[in-house]
């Protein structure tokens, strides 16, 4: 099996040997990286082919200039196969598994949210987590809000937008707080997304569009005496989008914490905790 295998993002048409494009790109040198659309990047564009199934019946590559035999694609330790012509990594066990983009609070990309995309992670799920903050964080909502005011809420949610840009389409989005602004965005607008995460907030539908895009599914939680959640209007806003959408669910837990989630903060309930954990886990198998 080829070895230097990591995780990786797309491997361009242009790379892909076999094509017309890929031919030129094939006279690089025999070590030149190779990156698979979804899993790893390989040794060698040979290495690619071997591990994603695809064959080269190119003369000189195979006897008697008759195409190779297809292979079955190789497993990638435990972590998936090479899917060149897949959305989705599987596994080694043959489950597909989900790619998330998710967007953190307003107290910036802190431990508590990375502590949150490993545990998806150790499910076998692929996890992004751009930072809108540009390395910023911050000890307190107040303090975190009066960063966001002063660069603009327009600015954090374009930051996500182009962000997401940068990753494969096919991904679910999720976002904490304001966070689901551009979790929200990305789910109503760009094309492919496969579900949508909410946590303790919502905006109106209509922010990003007229209705829930048909055939993507949602997830909204916050605790029912969160007064930012329930007495802001998110609340509302939430049954709007689990209504308008053809699979959406809203899940109330009692409390009147924000951010209920993170190990890290005060606020912090491990009961609810669990629960949104087991809740996310259980939507991401049901997507992938």
């Amino acid at each position: 099996m080829p070895s230097a295998m990591t995780t990786c993002g797309h491997l361009p048409p242009e790379r892909a040997e076999g094509s017309s494009a890929g031919r030129s790109a094939s006279a690089q040198p025999a070590d030149t990286p190779a990156t698979c659309t979804r899993c790893i990047t390989v040794s060698s564009p040979s290495a690619l082919l071997a591990l994603s199934g695809r064959t080269d019946s190119r003369p000189g590559r195979n006897s008697s200039h008759r195409p190779a035999r297809r292979r079955k694609p190789a497993l990638i330790g435990e972590t998936g196969v090479c899917c060149r012509d897949r959305t989705l990594v599987l596994t080694a066990n043959g489950k597909t598994m989900a790619a998330v983009a998710l967007f953190h609070h307003v107290l910036g990309l802190t431990p508590g949210v990375i502590a949150f995309a490993d545990d998806l992670r150790r499910a076998g799920h692929t996890v992004h987590t751009p930072d809108l903050f540009e390395g910023r964080t911050f000890g307190g909502i107040e303090e975190g809000m009066a960063y966001v005011q002063e660069v603009s809420f327009g600015t954090v949610i374009e930051r996500g937008t182009r962000a997401a840009a940068a990753l494969p389409a096919g991904l679910v989005y999720a976002g904490f707080s304001i966070g689901v602004l551009s979790a929200q965005k990305l789910a109503q607008t760009r094309s492919g997304a496969r579900g949508a995460l909410l946590y303790y907030a919502c905006v109106p539908l209509t922010e990003f569009g007229d209705a829930w895009p048909d055939g993507v599914p949602v997830q909204v939680h916050g605790m029912d005496a969160d007064p930012f959640f329930a007495g802001e209007g998110d609340l509302d806003f939430a049954r709007q989008v689990v209504e308008s959408a053809g699979q959406g669910e809203l899940f109330l837990y009692p409390g009147d914490q924000h951010y209920f989630a993170d190990p890290t903060l005060p606020s912090y309930d491990p009961d609810a905790a669990a629960l949104l954990l087991s809740r996310t886990l259980a939507f991401l198998d049901a997507v992938s």
